[in-house]
């Protein structure tokens, strides 16, 4: 039996220690286990109840208008110079800046346009990191790194006063109803606020409302300064947002229509060289996206499944209506990134289907994105702005969807509804094989109505830029 003496309860801890030691592959099963059946349903019994008050017009009024309107005496107006000298952008995701190609696609669009009538201006963006500081200076923005932790209306007012900006573009995107967060969605809109006490013209591109946008935001919308200007993409959110709001909004078409393709880089070229080849053996050329996303907070098993039926239909079709497959990435935001369901994919079905299929490894800009579509007979996919790049070329789409995103754009082509699929259809029964087979024996006739549309729509994406341009 061992003494009280310090040294021997060590000796003897030691040596119990050794022959319990657990292995690490227990070890991890082990923590695993805990986080699954203990620590996730503790924190998502504490989130849920945080996330439903911040929902709510009380969380807004004190959290985010109060903060908000002590800010403003911060703020320097002055008038605005005409050509503007000074354009200010604020990304939907100011942490990234540009991992999702919707928002790059909406940059380069909306630079595109302002520098025809502006043709000397300078960009700032406001971002909330050294990698989003480091991506802005690489497209030649000066960065304004003030979207810190803890957030700061006063910090923001006194960047934009001291940038001084003449006009603002907002990617609105999908992030302005408080799906993803009330806050962030609140700091956007208060943000641009502020920007337009400096006496800027703010426009806030395109964005998209879901059917239950965050009740807290309704008044916060009615209290932003005139010179905001609101730009609802599509009729169905518009119709929305209208029902949400008094505050006047336009109608118009997402800003990256305006975004011009890039058809003669080495990646595209290499591209247009395959898709050629494939052709020219009598093969139909389809792009087709996928992404971990498209289940909010997805398991481990729903994005195997995913993954496991996309390639069997993928294959399955190949076959059977004479088709190459082209795996296009449109985010590359790691783990949240496409490549997480279309490398595994690619690689199950090259052993199948061999030059029949191209995985685009690498990192493309948006307008490369753009031009790799345009080459396309059609595009399956399940991020928007990939469908947009599709669109804007001519190439008919059919779309896996979530958040109820793409009834609207599909609603400016007149396309259907059977063209869009909702994730859990594409992982249950047999759904999934009639729909991507359904599409392929479609496509003439929905290349011809695309097109027909597609002039009307740029008219409308043009009208984002009503008083920056």
């Amino acid at each position: 039996m061992s003494s009280g003496h310090p040294s021997a309860i060590r000796s003897g801890c030691t040596r119990t220690a050794r022959h319990t030691r657990v292995p690490p592959e227990q070890q991890d099963l082990m923590k695993t286990l805990l986080s699954r059946l203990i620590l996730s349903p503790l924190k998502k019994k504490i989130r849920q109840p945080v996330e439903a008050f911040r929902r709510t017009p009380s969380y807004v009024d004190r959290f985010e208008l109060g903060p908000w309107s002590k800010a403003q005496g911060l703020v320097r107006e002055r008038s605005r110079t005409r050509p503007a000298k000074r354009l200010l952008i604020l990304p939907s995701d100011p942490i990234t800046f540009q991992g999702a190609k919707g928002d790059e696609a909406m940059m380069e669009a909306s630079l595109r346009v302002i520098r025809q009538t502006n043709p000397g201006v300078e960009v700032g963006a406001i971002t909330a990191s050294d990698q989003a500081s480091t991506i802005a200076r690489a497209s030649g923005f000066k960065p304004l790194q003030n979207w810190n932790r803890p957030f700061s209306y006063e910090s923001i007012a006194r960047a934009v006063s001291a940038f001084e900006p003449d006009i603002c573009v907002v990617l609105g995107a999908d992030v302005l109803d408080g799906y993803y967060s009330t806050p962030h969605a609140a700091r956007m809109l208060l943000t641009a606020d502020l920007v337009a006490r400096t006496g800027a013209d703010v426009e806030v591109l395109g964005f998209s409302f879901n059917s239950t946008p965050s009740p807290g935001l309704a008044r916060l919308f009615e209290r932003l300064h005139p010179r905001v200007h609101l730009n609802v993409r599509d009729r169905v959110s518009y119709d929305r947002f209208v029902a949400f709001t008094s505050r006047p909004a336009q109608l118009v078409a997402d800003s990256a229509f305006m975004l011009a393709p890039t058809t003669d880089s080495t990646g595209v070229l290499r591209i247009a060289e395959w898709v050629a080849t494939r052709r020219a053996e009598g093969r139909t050329v389809v792009g087709f996206n996928l992404h971990p996303m498209l289940f909010r907070n997805a398991t481990r098993e729903q994005i195997s499944a995913l993954i496991e039926r996309s390639g069997r239909v993928l294959a399955d079709a190949a076959a059977e209506r004479r088709l190459s497959w082209l795996l296009i990435p449109h985010d590359y935001r790691g783990s949240l990134g496409d490549d997480v369901c279309l490398a595994p994919i690619g690689q199950a079905l090259k052993p199948k289907l061999g030059d029949d299929v191209f995985h685009m490894t690498g990192e493309f800009t948006a307008a490369e994105l753009k031009g790799a579509a345009g080459l396309l007979d059609g595009v399956i996919t399940a991020r928007m702005h990939l469908a947009i790049a599709a669109l804007g070329g001519g190439v008919p789409v059919a779309a896996v969807v979530y958040q109820d995103k793409f009834r609207g754009l599909f609603g400016h082509f007149g396309l259907p509804d059977t063209l869009m699929m909702a994730p859990e259809e594409l992982i249950g029964g047999n759904a999934f094989d009639g729909f991507v087979r359904d599409f392929i024996d479609h496509l003439p006739d929905l290349r011809v109505q695309v097109a027909a549309a597609l002039p009307a729509v740029k008219d409308l994406s043009a009208k984002n830029f009503g008083t920056v341009a």
